[in-house]
């Protein structure tokens, strides 16, 4: 998680997962057609940040060529609309190299958090780093509710879905094991 000269708040890493969560999407929901995805940030350096990884020729082609809409907006930016899935991107983790801190700053107004969480038809993702999160009262009973119904995947089961390795199976492998 970077703070930007604007006191703007991103995540490469989460901004590059989301673009391949919609990869992802393109590779295994190819023939569907008609498709409106959003991408939904509280912060607009990381609504940029994600904007700017979606120049991928393939990816354009599958919405191009199945009419699939994407809107990438802040959660304001999404107040009153509704698309079939979501993809809500938290930002928040924890600092490297400074003092864990329980500020978790706009994901903290349950108003905002409820239209994030509310804008999806049929399918919500929360990409999320827990641990941060979990400090937060709101947070830790959404997080705690999926976890009790198995909703929550760590990088293994995440890596399964996109076909990819965990940087920690990557690790593992190159070490001569392989984690199962």
């Amino acid at each position: 998680m970077t703070r930007g000269s604007n006191g703007g708040v991103s995540n490469n890493l989460e901004a590059n997962f989301v673009v391949k969560i919609l990869k992802t999407f393109s590779h295994r929901y190819g023939n569907v057609r008609n498709i409106d995805i959003g991408v939904i940030s509280f912060y607009n350096d990381q609504v940029a940040m994600i904007k700017d990884k979606l120049k991928d020729r393939d990816l354009l082609r599958w919405m191009n060529s199945n009419n699939v809409s994407l809107q990438v907006s802040t959660v304001d930016g999404f107040q009153g609309c509704e698309k079939d899935i979501i993809i809500l991107s938290c930002v928040r983790s924890k600092w490297t190299g400074r003092p864990a801190k329980n500020d978790i700053g706009f994901l903290k107004d349950f108003r905002r958090v409820n239209v994030a969480l509310t804008r999806a038809k049929h399918s919500l993702w929360v990409v999320a780093h827990c641990d941060a999160l979990n400090k937060d009262a709101l947070w830790s009973a959404l997080i705690n509710d999926a976890s009790s119904r198995k909703l929550i995947a760590e990088g293994a089961h995440l890596a399964q879905y996109t076909g990819e390795e965990s940087p920690r199976n990557e690790q593992t492998k190159r070490k001569g094991k392989r984690l199962r």
